[in-house]
C-alpha cells in the first residue's frame, strides 16, 4: 500500500505532522502553532488520543525553549490522558520525557523514579527503541549522582540496542553521553573516540551536533589537546540550540582562555551569560544555565583581572543558587572540575569568592 500523502490526512493529523517537521527543523514557534491548532480540533471532536499527543509535543517544544515548568505541566496532562486511555507505550514515553524535564530542574530523585517506571514498561511491552532511550535516561540519572560506572553501563547497553536496530541517530545520543561519563570518570583520552563517532554520525545524517561537539571539546580539553578542543568548541557554537547555547559558549570561552586568547574568551563568555540569562528568565531553576553562567562569569573575571571583582562576586552567588537547587555528586563534580581549571590560572586571586562558595 502506498504511503498516505500529507494532503490526504485528516486536518488534525496533518497539522501534527507539519508541527513535527517544524520541530525537527528547529522552528519551534511554528511547531507550537501547529500543535495548538491541532489540539483545538481534537478537543472539538473529543479525540482524547489526539489531545494527548498534542500535549506531549507541546511539552517537548517548551523544553526546547527552556520553558521547563510549562513542559512539566503539559507533560503531566499528556501522561494523565494516556493512562486513562490505557496507551502504555505513550505512558512510557511521557514518563521518560517528564524525567528529562525534572533533570533540568535538578530534581534527580523525581527523574529517577519516572525513568524507572518507564524502563519497566519498556521491558513489559518489548519496545526496544524505547528501552534504549530509557536506559540512556537512567544513565543520565547515575551520571548526575556521580555513579559513573553505572552510567557507562547504561549507555553501553543502550548503544547495543540501537546498533542492533540500525538506529544511527539514536547511537549518536548514547555515544555523546558515554563520552561525557568517561570524562567524569577521569578517562578523557578514552572519551575522544565515542565523542568523535557521535559527531561523525551527526554529520552523516545532517543532525544538530552541538551536544556531540561539546563532548568532544571537553574530552580533548581534559586530555590536554587544546587545539582539537578549540576546533570542537567552535563547531559546537555553530548550532543554534537555545537549551544548550550557554554551555557551548562557556566551554568555548574556557578553551580560549586556556589558550591565552583573552579576546575570544571574553567574547564567548559574554555571549554565554546572555544565553544563560535568556533561559533563566524563562525558568529560574534551570541548573544547567546557572552552572554555565557561573563558568562564564569566572572567565570574565579572570580576563578583567583586578577589575573583575564584580563578576567574581556574581559568579559565587550564581554557583550558590545552583547548589541550592542541586547538590548531586556528579553535577557538583562537573561544575567544580571547570572551576578548578580556572582557579589554577587565577594568578591574582580574583576568584576568591568563588573558591569560598565552592569550598576549595
Amino acid at each position: 500500500m502506498a504511503e498516505t500523502e500529507a494532503s490526504e490526512l485528516p486536518e488534525g493529523a496533518r497539522l501534527v505532522d507539519e508541527g513535527i517537521r517544524y520541530y525537527d527543523a528547529g522552528q519551534i514557534a511554528k511547531a507550537i502553532d501547529c500543535f495548538n491548532r491541532a489540539q483545538r480540533l481534537y478537543q472539538r471532536e473529543n479525540q482524547v488520543q489526539g489531545i494527548a499527543d498534542c500535549l506531549s509535543n507541546m511539552a517537548n517544544c517548551h523544553y526546547r525553549l527552556g520553558e521547563i515548568r510549562q513542559a512539566v505541566d503539559s507533560g503531566e496532562d499528556a501522561l494523565e490522558l494516556r493512562r486513562e486511555l490505557g496507551d502504555w507505550r505513550g505512558v512510557g514515553a511521557s514518563l521518560s520525557n517528564l524525567g528529562c524535564y525534572y533533570m533540568v530542574l535538578g530534581q534527580t530523585a523525581r527523574a529517577a523514579e519516572l525513568f524507572e517506571q518507564a524502563l519497566g514498561l519498556a521491558g513489559e511491552w518489548e519496545d526496544q527503541p524505547g528501552r534504549a532511550r530509557r536506559l540512556n535516561n537512567l544513565g543520565n540519572v547515575y551520571s548526575a549522582l556521580g555513579q559513573n560506572q553505572r552510567a557507562i553501563e547504561c549507555y553501553e547497553e543502550a548503544l547495543k540496542l540501537q546498533r542492533a536496530l540500525g538506529n544511527r541517530p539514536g547511537e549518536s545520543v548514547h555515544l555523546t553521553n558515554l563520552a561525557n561519563a568517561l570524562v567524569d570518570d577521569d578517562r578523557p583520552a578514552e572519551a575522544v573516540a565515542p565523542a568523535q563517532a557521535s559527531v561523525d554520525i551527526c554529520a552523516a545524517h545532517h543532525l544538530p551536533a552541538s551536544h556531540s561537539n561539546i563532548a568532544l571539546a571537553l574530552a580533548h580539553l581534559y586530555a590536554g589537546n587544546l587545539a582539537r578542543a578549540r576546533q570542537a568548541a567552535e563547531a559546537a557554537r555553530q548550532t543554534d540550540e537555545p537549551t544548550n547555547n550557554h554551555t557551548a559558549l562557556a566551554v568555548l570561552g574556557l578553551v580560549a582562555l586556556r589558550q591565552e586568547d583573552q579576546a575570544a574568551a571574553e567574547e564567548a563568555s559574554t555571549a554565554a551569560i546572555g544565553c544563560a540569562d535568556a533561559m533563566l528568565k524563562r525558568d529560574a531553576e534551570n541548573v544547567d544555565a546557572l552552572d554555565a553562567k557561573t563558568l562564564a562569569l569566572c572567565i570574565l573575571a579572570i580576563c578583567r583581572g583586578a577589575s573583575g571583582s564584580a563578576e567574581a562576586a556574581e559568579a559565587a552567588a550564581t554557583y550558590e543558587a545552583a547548589r541550592a537547587l542541586n547538590r548531586d555528586a556528579g553535577v557538583v563534580g562537573r561544575a567544580r572540575r571547570f572551576l578548578q581549571l580556572l582557579v589554577a590560572g587565577d594568578t591574582i586571586g580574583v576568584l576568591a569568592p568563588v573558591r569560598g562558595a565552592a569550598g576549595f
